[in-house]
Formats: C-alpha cells, structure tokens, sequence
C-alpha cells in the first residue's frame, strides 16, 4: 500500500557524488530498499523515515543503470517447447 498522498519514487543524484538519492512512498520500492540495506549494509542506507511512512535511501551511483528491456526472439520450436513445460509444471501443482 502506498503512503496517503505520497505515490511516487525519486531517483535523484547531484554533481559528482558517489551515491543516488531515492526517495519513496511506494512498498514495493520501500520493501526492496530495506532488504537491500539490510543484506549490504555498507552500501545501502537509510536516511530518513518519515511519520508518514515514506522513506530516504543512499544508494551506490554504480547501482543503478537506465536500459530498455532485453528483447527475445524465440523460434516457434522453444516457444513450443515453453508452451509443454509450463502445462507439465501446471499439471504437477493442480489438486
């Protein structure tokens, strides 16, 4: 759930310094950015956690990459070969 009010997520990083500032409302962002404070704790900080519930976070400058998606182009043969592992797999979980 998003913080009342708060419902986006900033991705900031000013002249040459050697971390971005992110800063969020969003679950899903505070949620990834807590367990990565906590699994690399020299990397990752948390600044500020504010009475709203948004948060502050320090990230390595390194971290953080912009790109398009991967495209894959699969032939009809690995589609089809996709298509039977998935039913295969479905089958070994249904009742």
């Amino acid at each position: 759930m998003a913080v009342e009010g708060y419902n986006e997520t900033v991705f900031e990083i000013e002249g040459d310094r050697d971390h971005w500032t992110v800063s969020t409302g969003q679950s899903a962002w505070r949620n990834r950015l807590f367990k990565l404070a906590e699994e690399h704790p020299e990397e990752v900080k948390c600044i500020v956690r504010n009475e709203d519930g948004s948060v502050l976070f320090h990230v390595p400058k390194s971290w953080l990459t912009v790109r398009p998606p991967k495209k894959m182009n699969f032939t009809d043969e690995q589609k089809q070969a996709a298509s039977e592992r998935l039913k295969a797999a479905r089958g070994r979980y249904s009742g």
